[in-house]
């Protein structure tokens, strides 16, 4: 009976070590979602800043896809897809409106055969502002 007690109590012991250790990790990583969408709403609004200033569209969407799908995870970022980037931010918690008119956005930059714009020079900027505005409020 003493044996069978102590089976018990350490069951409930390690029960609730092994418990408590899942939820820290759950909160730890979502934590780091946090840090990470934080982080990607930084980018967005330095990418805004610059494209303000030197008005190259081509060069800073591409220079922001770059810097912002580098802290996303995905298994082989070299080759992965901007549908596989999108995914993985869509994973992340970033709005689906805000994934799409991203990728839209480097899609036309990095493949299109179009030229600069106004219009796409602000299209830029309203959806870097807006990733920006809605990422970095998160971490107040």
């Amino acid at each position: 009976m003493l044996a069978g007690a102590l089976l018990a109590t350490t069951v409930a012991f390690l029960t609730g070590t092994t418990d408590q250790n899942e939820s820290n990790a759950q909160q730890e990583n979502e934590a780091d979602e946090e840090i990470d969408r934080a982080a990607v709403g930084r980018a967005a609004g330095r990418a805004a800043e610059r494209l303000t200033r030197e008005g190259n569209v081509d060069n800073e969407v591409y220079r922001a896809w770059r810097e912002m799908t580098e802290l996303l995870e995905v298994s082989d970022p070299e080759t992965s897809t901007p549908e596989e980037f999108a995914s993985a931010a869509i994973e992340a918690g970033f709005g689906k409106r805000d994934v799409y008119l991203l990728t839209r956005l480097f899609e036309d930059v990095r493949y299109g055969k179009r030229e600069p714009s106004p219009e796409r020079e602000r299209r830029a900027i309203r959806t870097f502002r807006r990733i920006e505005t809605r990422y970095t409020e998160e971490e107040s």
